[in-house]
C-alpha cells in the first residue's frame, strides 16, 4: 500500500507539472531584480522582460526588491510557487557568493533554486588611481608596497572589492592599508586628493573621471581582458587566479517544471544572441555570454563558481559578517 501511494504521488506530481507546462503562461510573469532600479543589472533585466513578453504574449513585470546585498530578492524567489510566474534575474552576489559574505542567508543556495540560463558577464571591479599618481601597472603598485610596508593605501566599498584587495596583498606578499568607505564616491574623492593611492571600484563609478583625465585605470579583476577595455591588463596576468567577477543568471524557484525551464532556457539563448541587446548592454558595462547554455550546464557552472569563491575567501581567512 505504501509503495502504491508513493507511485500515485509521483504520477500526480508529473501530471500537475505537465498541465502547468501546457498552459504556461496564461497570466503575467514577475521577474525579480534584487537591486534598485536604474543600475546596469536593472537595464539588462528590463530588456530581457521586454523580449520575453513579446515571445510569450503575456506581460512580464520587473519587480525591484533591493536590500540586504541582494538577499531580499533571493528570499522572495525562494518563497514563491514553482509555477513559472516568478523568476529571478539574479546576480552572483545573490545566487553564488551570498553565504560567503553574509552570516545569515534566508535561503539555501543549493536547494531553493532552479538554474535556467547563464546570461551576462559583468565588467568586474577595477583598480584605479588618481592621474597624478606614478603607477601605470599593478606590478608598480606591488613594488611600491614592498618598498614601503604599511604605507600604500587602497579604498574599497563592498565585499567583492575588499576580497580583491586582500587577495592582491596575500598573493603578492605585501602589507597595504585597507580603507573602507560607505560609498565609492567618498573613496574616489580621497584617491583624487592623494589620501589613498588606489581605489577598487566599478567601471561606472570612475568612468567620467577617467574620461576627463583625472583618474587612471590600472587593472581589471576579470579572468581575461574585457571587450571595450582590451588595453587594460587583468590582475590575473600579474597574480594568476585572482579573479573576482560576476554574472547574471535566469533562476527559478526549486521544483520548477522541466518543460517551463527548457522553454525559458530557449528564451535566454535568444536573448544573448540578440545583436541590438548585445550592443545596448555593452554600453552599460555588460557582456553577453557566448551561449545561455543548458539548464544542466548552468547548474554545474553555479556549483563551480560557488566552490571557486569559497576557495578564494578561505585563502584570505574571510569571516562572513
Amino acid at each position: 500500500m505504501r509503495a502504491l501511494i508513493a507511485i500515485l504521488t509521483v504520477l500526480a506530481a508529473v501530471a500537475t507539472s505537465a498541465a502547468l507546462a501546457q498552459t504556461w503562461p496564461n497570466r503575467p510573469i514577475k521577474l525579480i531584480q534584487a537591486a534598485a532600479a536604474g543600475n546596469s543589472g536593472d537595464v539588462a533585466a528590463r530588456l530581457f522582460a521586454e523580449r520575453l513578453q513579446r515571445s510569450v504574449g503575456q506581460a512580464v513585470v520587473v519587480e525591484n526588491i533591493a536590500g540586504a546585498a541582494g538577499l531580499l530578492g533571493g528570499q522572495a524567489l525562494a518563497r514563491s510557487a514553482p509555477d513559472g510566474y516568478t523568476l529571478l534575474f539574479g546576480s552572483s552576489a545573490t545566487v553564488v557568493s551570498a553565504n560567503l559574505f553574509v552570516k545569515s542567508v534566508p535561503y539555501d543556495l543549493n536547494k531553493d533554486f532552479t538554474a535556467i540560463a547563464n546570461l551576462i558577464e559583468v565588467v568586474p571591479f577595477m583598480l584605479t588611481t588618481g592621474a597624478d599618481q606614478p603607477y601605470k601597472t599593478l606590478a608598480e603598485i606591488i613594488a611600491a608596497a614592498k618598498s614601503n610596508p604599511g604605507k600604500l593605501a587602497y579604498g574599497i566599498e563592498g565585499s567583492p572589492q575588499r576580497l580583491i584587495g586582500l587577495l592582491i596583498a596575500k598573493r603578492a606578499g605585501v602589507d597595504m592599508v585597507e580603507v573602507r568607505y560607505k560609498a565609492s564616491a567618498q573613496g574616489i574623492q580621497d584617491a583624487l586628493s592623494g589620501r589613498i593611492q588606489v581605489m577598487i571600484a566599478s567601471m561606472a563609478a570612475t568612468d567620467a573621471l577617467v574620461k576627463a583625465g583625472k583618474m587612471r585605470r590600472i587593472a581589471v579583476a576579470s579572468a581575461v581582458r574585457f571587450p571595450g577595455f582590451e588595453d587594460l591588463a587583468t590582475v590575473n596576468e600579474t597574480l594568476p587566479g585572482v579573479v573576482v567577477d560576476g554574472q547574471y543568471y535566469l533562476i527559478g524557484p526549486a521544483g520548477l517544471p522541466g518543460d517551463i525551464v527548457r522553454r525559458l532556457n530557449r528564451e535566454g539563448e535568444a536573448y544573448v544572441k540578440d545583436p541590438e541587446i548585445i550592443k545596448r548592454l555593452l554600453s552599460v558595462g555588460l557582456k553577453m555570454t557566448p551561449s545561455a547554455g543548458t539548464p544542466e550546464s548552468t547548474a554545474e557552472h553555479l556549483r563551480r563558481e560557488r566552490a571557486r569563491w569559497e576557495q578564494l575567501t578561505k585563502e584570505v581567512g574571510w569571516v562572513p559578517e
